[in-house]
C-alpha cells in the first residue's frame, strides 16, 4: 500500500537530509537551493518497500517560503479529492 509522508519543520532541522538518507534522492533540485543550502520549493522522493511505496514531500522550513508550501499542499489536497488513488467499488 502506498503512503505519502509530508516532512515539515523549522529551517535547518535536517528535513532534506533525512529524506536523502532514507531514499537516496536529493530533493533540493534548484540551482539556488544548492547554492544557498536552503529548500525553496517542495521536493519529492519515494522509497520502494515490500508492502508498497513511501512517497515523501519535503517542505521548505523558512518562513519566507511558507506561502509556497501552503499553496502546494492545498493543490495536493484538492487533487487527492478530485483524483482518488483507488477507483471506487461501485
Amino acid at each position: 500500500m502506498d503512503r505519502t509522508i509530508a516532512v515539515i519543520g523549522h529551517v535547518d532541522h535536517g528535513k532534506t537530509s533525512l529524506v536523502k538518507a532514507l531514499t537516496g534522492v536529493e530533493t533540493d533540485t534548484l540551482k539556488e537551493e544548492r547554492e544557498r543550502g536552503l529548500s525553496i520549493a517542495l521536493g519529492f522522493a519515494s522509497l520502494a518497500m515490500e508492502a508498497g511505496r513511501l512517497h515523501f514531500v519535503d517542505a521548505p522550513g523558512h518562513a519566507d517560503f511558507i506561502q509556497t508550501v501552503l499553496m502546494r499542499y492545498c493543490w495536493l489536497f484538492l487533487w487527492r479529492m478530485v483524483c482518488p488513488l483507488k477507483p471506487s467499488s461501485t
